[in-house]
């Protein structure tokens, strides 16, 4: 007979998973059409004769906003489905507006894409909610599996293969290496082989790594990501950049370094010691931070792309996604650190950034723009 366990823990880890990146992806779907519907607000002249239908897209950008907040915190698909009617009376609405108004064809079709984003980030959600019938089913099966017929143990065998396959086609569809292919795309493609690699390199190495993982992996997969203090993605609008002088580019990378960690959030891995034994350890932990860093390069490419089309952010970008990776990070702990004294390590590591911006803005002809002091 065969045992499921594990495989229906699989399936409900990944459902969870899959919940919170939607909704989180409905959050940031909601900010960005909201910002520009504000955006639509700004060009309707509010004048004498226009002043109730004025009024009625502010109410109706309010309504949007409310509305898919409310569709972000549900969790019954019932809900949602009558919520998304009343959200998509007020899309309607706005997109009347638009017409009647003469609004430019570009700002029109804008607006439309991102209506389309939103309401796709909805039916993805209304998706994995419908899932957890299916789970159910499996659990309820699984649970009589002794007495089941041939027929039902049929059934939960396909259930679960079904399951397992949706849930990692789904999962793939976050892959935030989908969203900016860099020049290591090659390298992170095959990073699960090459760690692999390295620890075959040393027996003992590979020993203690196989302990760390078998009694930490619940531990990390149900680890501070989803806690509420680190968030998945920045919940401030962004703001340009504050109009300063600088004496030179280091110095403007210096502070917008800075900026970007303070923004995204971004939780610094604990220190490698001089021991790659316990180094391990190290790792292990790291393993979590790492995992929600490499996740909000995908805040940062939403940023470039809408709000700043800054080549320093894409450098940032880029040394995040290279910090983050776990066979560049389980190298760093087999080599070991050097530097015994936690300010000195983080001011170097801070210094490693900016020069990484430097050279990776050099290497691919992109223009870092800042405004010199006259000194």
């Amino acid at each position: 007979m065969n045992n499921y366990d594990d495989k229906i823990v699989t399936i409900k880890k990944t459902e969870k998973a899959l919940l919170e990146l939607v909704k989180d992806k409905i959050h940031e779907n909601n900010q960005i059409f909201n910002n520009h519907i504000t955006e639509i607000v700004d060009l309707l002249n509010y004048d004498s004769k226009m002043v109730k239908k004025y009024e009625a897209v502010v109410n109706a950008q309010e309504q949007i906003k409310e509305l898919a907040n409310q569709i972000k915190n549900a969790n019954n698909v019932e809900e949602i489905v009558e919520i998304r009617k009343k959200l998509n009376y007020f899309i309607n609405k706005v997109k009347k507006e638009m017409k009647q108004r003469g609004i430019s064809e570009d700002i029109y079709n804008k607006y439309c894409e991102n209506a389309t984003n939103l309401r796709k980030s909805i039916s993805e959600d209304v998706r994995y909610l419908k899932r957890e019938n299916k789970i159910n089913e499996i659990e309820r099966l699984n649970d009589n599996i002794a007495d089941l017929t041939e027929e039902d143990s049929k059934r939960l065998e396909k259930l679960i293969k079904n399951e397992l396959s949706y849930g990692k086609r789904c999962i793939s569809n976050y892959n935030i290496e989908k969203i900016d292919l860099s020049l290591n795309e090659k390298n992170e493609l095959r990073e699960n082989e090459d760690i692999s690699e390295e620890v075959q390199k040393n027996s003992t190495l590979k020993e203690e790594l196989d302990n760390f993982f078998s009694r930490s992996n619940k531990k990390i997969m149900d680890s501070n990501l989803t806690n509420e203090s680190n968030g998945f993605s920045p919940r401030v609008k962004i703001k340009d950049f504050d109009k300063k002088a600088y004496s030179t580019v280091y110095d403007y990378l210096d502070e917008q370094v800075d900026v970007f960690n303070q923004r995204y959030k971004i939780v610094q891995p604990k220190k490698y010691t001089k021991n790659p034994i316990k180094n391990l350890k190290i790792y292990t932990k790291n393993i979590p931070i790492l995992l929600y860093n490499k996740e909000k390069v995908r805040f940062m490419m939403r940023d470039y792309s809408y709000y700043h089309k800054k080549s320093e952010l894409m450098g940032y970008s880029e040394y995040i996604k290279r910090n983050s990776s776990l066979l560049y990070n389980l190298k760093k702990s087999i080599k070991g650190n050097s530097l015994d004294d936690k300010r000195e390590y983080y001011a170097q590591e801070h210094k490693k950034c900016i020069y990484w911006i430097l050279d990776y803005c050099k290497n691919n002809d992109l223009v870092i723009s800042y405004e010199k002091s006259m000194a």
